[in-house]
């Protein structure tokens, strides 16, 4: 029986696969989810190479107006497939646009980029038989696939590092690399050359998280719902084919549930102070009048913040939010701070430094966090509305 230390290429991975139980569909299934996790993580490691080539070779060298998006694609399609809930989105065949864009490098690249021809298809040929992988019910399958993947991607002491202590059933995602990164230096390159470009904001967020283990698990409603883009809407079919419509897209999704992450935390904020609103009325009576006043219209203004961003939260759930209701929640969370500062403007520094001690811990941690000056729910709101079409 082959050791996980013995692994060092293809027939040896197989052969280490092969000797897995698989007698229970339990055991089948815990193979498949082996050797998908095996395939997508050797074609992410090698990624990199690929989308420099498409960045640092010039167009009339490439046959079509490739972009890395087809490899990026099938790589995340590939991870989100570890779900079985989510299996179904390997139906889709274009996922396997990677096969053409590896063609595309490795067989119409010019004589003079010919040094960087296998590795270029090889990253591009790990994706696709990482797609293969997933997309195989058969567990066998996907076992051989994998090993076609790892094999491209020749990176079997990294492999060896996931494999070992690996628990099918997780989805902990470690750092991509154990130890030093070979193609670190194409992945930097990468982020130079499309750092400033919006469009690509969510690949990059998302590979760098890859490399560092603080990526979304493959089950992420997030990414589910960006590989599953084109797939379930006949109208969308061929929405990966057009970088244009398919990157702004994917912005939005990844947008929408950046923004709903957040809802949540504000409305969980602004909650825990609104809940001390009986405790903050009762040691009114001994503030000037001019404060009371105030206070009350700080309250309001809070109350206002924790129904707001409930329905913030219920809206960007849904997979189509209603502009115009996005941009009337986000105007009224504005209008709140309006008020919030010309409270603050009142009381003047005396709060802002004295809180907790005037006013209660509460109301005083909500104050000394900075709930304004730190510029988060600005932030926000801005965002928000920005989001949503608004001025």
């Amino acid at each position: 029986m082959v050791e996980i230390a013995d692994i060092k290429d293809e027939e040896s991975l197989r052969a280490w696969l092969d000797a897995l139980p698989r007698d229970t569909q339990a055991e089948q299934e815990d193979l498949r989810r082996i050797a998908v996790r095996i395939a997508a993580r050797s074609a992410l490691r090698v990624m990199p190479v690929f989308w420099e080539w498409v960045i640092r070779v010039p167009a009339q060298h490439r046959k079509g107006d490739v972009t890395a998006l087809p490899v990026l694609r099938c790589s995340l399609i590939s991870l989100v497939s570890l779900e079985e809930d989510t299996r179904e989105i390997m139906a889709a065949r274009s996922a396997r646009a990677a096969a053409d864009a590896a063609a595309y490098a490795a067989a119409d690249a010019d004589v003079l980029f010919s040094p960087t021809r296998s590795t270029t298809f090889s990253s591009a040929a790990s994706a696709r038989s990482a797609a293969d992988a997933a997309a195989y019910a058969s567990a066998r399958s996907a076992a051989y696939a994998a090993a076609r993947s790892a094999a491209y991607a020749t990176s079997f002491d990294a492999l060896k590092s996931d494999l070992e202590g690996l628990d099918p059933g997780s989805d902990e995602m470690p750092p991509l690399w154990s130890g030093s990164n070979p193609v670190a230096d194409e992945w930097d390159r990468v982020r130079t050359a499309v750092g400033g470009d919006p469009d690509w904001a969510f690949w990059l967020w998302w590979y760098q998280g890859l490399l560092d283990g603080t990526a979304p698990p493959p089950g992420d409603p997030m990414l589910v719902e960006i590989a599953s883009l084109g797939i379930k809407d006949p109208e969308d079919s061929d929405i990966w084919q057009d970088p244009k419509r398919a990157l702004p897209a994917i912005w939005r999704i990844w947008e929408r549930h950046r923004l709903l992450q957040e809802a949540r935390e504000l409305r969980d904020r602004t909650a825990l102070a609104a809940r001390d609103q009986a405790s903050m009325a009762h040691r009114a009576h001994n503030h000037p009048p001019e404060l009371v006043e105030g206070q009350a219209e700080f309250l309001r203004a809070l109350a206002g913040f924790e129904q707001a961003m409930d329905d913030i939260v219920d809206e960007l759930s849904q997979p189509e939010p209603d502009a115009t209701r996005l941009i009337s929640l986000a105007q009224a969370v504005l209008s709140g701070l309006e008020a919030v500062a010309r409270y603050c403007g009142k009381i003047g520094d005396r709060v802002l430094m004295t809180g907790a001690g005037t006013f209660g811990a509460t109301y005083g941690t909500l104050l000394a966090d900075k709930l304004i000056a730190d510029g988060r729910l600005l932030d926000f709101a801005t965002r928000l509305l920005s989001f949503a079409g608004g001025p």
